[in-house]
């Protein structure tokens, strides 16, 4: 059986919200039309670790590992 989905306040509940510096104010009235979910890991094949939540937050140090 798949798990519910839940949403409360327009945010799916019992996920991981990292909020990203790269956005800025939604145009009134628009309403949004695609949700992306990231699947991947840093580096392939690694996972855990901040690296996730460091490329997506534009804070990744290339220099930490050969991949980068």
């Amino acid at each position: 059986m798949l798990p519910e989905i839940k949403i409360h306040n327009g945010w799916l509940q019992n996920v991981t919200h990292i909020p990203s510096p790269h956005h800025d104010e939604r145009p009134e009235n628009i309403i949004p039309s695609l949700l992306v979910i990231h699947n991947i890991s840093l580096p392939p094949g690694q996972f855990g670790g901040p690296y996730i939540n460091q490329l997506f937050t534009g804070t990744l140090d290339p220099t930490e590992h050969a991949f980068f």
